[in-house]
């Protein structure tokens, strides 16, 4: 059974993708409410539905506090639109998909993450007009940093880290046009979209939070599921791609009462607590990163820094900085090396 809180999120949320069958709260943590909306990545898209619903019964000092969370997403967004802009202006009629970025709703992302065909073009490009692109410390990726817009990111594979997880052509082939924030962009194709989201589940965020869980029920009509089980089959996730499309038609039965669109394909559930963002379990993530060769074990650290991020705030900080900061890049180098 999932928390008031939790329970109004997903009733807010509703139109994004369906209304869900679950009981109306009567009493609210706000605190806990937009804690769990920034975890979940609806921070400014609840604090709109919040101050537009009569319905609620809110004081006015937590209507202030909701204001204020609104304007202050609205400043991220606000550099939303100039990072795209810059990117169009950049890359002209270079190929170039925006990816990891768009969940259908507005969403301040902290970044914005570029796909494109040839990572030393695009650099270049980049550099032509004035600006001074950063290197990642494993080559695979470059970043942009400004203070007018959002850090922009670029890399020429999909997957940009150690693992890859789908064919490079398959983003290029029916991809995607969309209007962000008032600025045209391309996305990659729908199988490449949900694979990316799926593969991230397992190997880089570990975690579903609610943005990503209704964004991936509204492309599932339109997935050609078996080509995406063809390409977990072929870089050896299939197990961890069973697994985790079993716990979202877990919870699709469970916030819909209905079986979601991927059943019929793949047509497993899980036991599972609908508590969001969902963290995988550990067995199912020491398995996933075997699946894909021991060496990936040392992300396990990401893990419980994901782990800590929901349960102890405080302390996930602290964690982040000692371990993830000092030791993650200079073993990732080691482990990953070339």
């Amino acid at each position: 059974m999932a928390s008031p809180e939790m329970n109004l999120l997903f009733i807010l949320t509703g139109d994004i993708y369906q209304q869900p069958n679950v009981p109306v709260p009567r009493k609210i943590n706000w605190d806990r409410f937009f804690r769990f909306a920034r975890l979940n990545k609806v921070p400014h898209y609840v604090a709109v539905k919040v101050l537009e619903d009569k319905e609620l019964d809110i004081k006015p000092d937590i209507r202030q506090q909701v204001t204020a969370i609104k304007k202050s997403e609205e400043a991220k967004l606000a550099k939303l639109r100039p990072a795209l802009e810059v990117a169009n202006s950049v890359f002209e009629q270079e190929p170039h998909l925006l990816q990891k970025t768009y969940l259908g709703y507005r969403f301040a992302t902290h970044d914005v993450d570029f796909l494109v065909r040839d990572l030393g073009r695009a650099r270049r490009l980049f550099e032509s007009k004035g600006y001074q692109p950063e290197l990642w410390w494993d080559n695979r990726s470059f970043e942009i940093v400004d203070d007018g817009f959002l850090e922009i990111e670029v890399y020429d594979k999909i997957s940009p880290g150690p693992m890859s997880f789908i064919d490079e052509e398959i983003p290029w082939s029916g991809s995607r046009e969309v209007v962000v924030e008032g600025v045209p962009m391309r996305l990659p194709s729908v199988e490449a979209d949900l694979t990316t989201f799926l593969a991230d589940m397992n190997f880089r965020t570990h975690e579903i939070t609610l943005g990503d869980l209704l964004y991936l029920y509204r492309l599932a009509h339109e997935a050609d599921w078996p080509l995406i089980a063809g390409q977990a089959e072929k870089y050896n996730w299939l197990v961890p791609f069973h697994k985790t499309i079993a716990i979202l038609n877990t919870f699709h039965r469970r916030l819909y009462d209905e079986p979601s669109p991927v059943e019929k394909y793949f047509p497993g559930v899980a036991q599972v607590s609908l508590d969001l963002p969902f963290i995988m379990p550990l067995p199912h993530l020491i398995g996933a990163l075997w699946e894909k060769g021991a060496k990936n074990l040392i992300k396990l650290p990401g893990y419980f820094s994901v782990r800590l991020k929901k349960s102890h705030p405080g302390l996930h900080r602290i964690y982040s900085r000692l371990v993830l900061g000092y030791l993650g890049q200079p073993l990732g180098k080691y482990i990953y090396r070339k």
